[in-house]
């Protein structure tokens, strides 16, 4: 394939990359999206949550995560994960603005 036949793909491309039989661009599956690692991880952080908050022999637990929740709000420790967010976006828009993918 000749490099000028490529095609430049945003990131608006890569999630809504299947389409149907009219041509309408469909978001993709999560199995598309996520690796079989990824989606175990998310039922057991699931299975463990609901547990967490449905059982009434876990209200230290309840009560210890409104502390974590609480300090992970302070000013300054948001001020730090913004920057680390815009930081973040910045390198994002550049590899993407600067690269090809195919």
């Amino acid at each position: 394939m000749h490099s000028d036949s490529k095609k430049r793909r945003s990131f608006v491309d890569l999630l809504f990359a299947s389409s149907n039989a009219r041509g309408v661009k469909c978001p993709r599956k999560l199995v598309d999206i996520l690796n079989n690692r990824e989606i175990a991880i998310v039922l057991w952080l699931l299975a463990i949550s609901i547990y967490i908050f449905s059982s009434l022999r876990m209200s230290e637990v309840r009560n210890a995560l409104k502390g974590v929740l609480a300090a992970l709000f302070v000013r300054q420790i948001m001020t730090v994960l913004c920057f680390m967010l815009a930081y973040m976006a910045i390198v994002i828009y550049w590899l993407l603005s600067h690269k090809r993918f195919v």
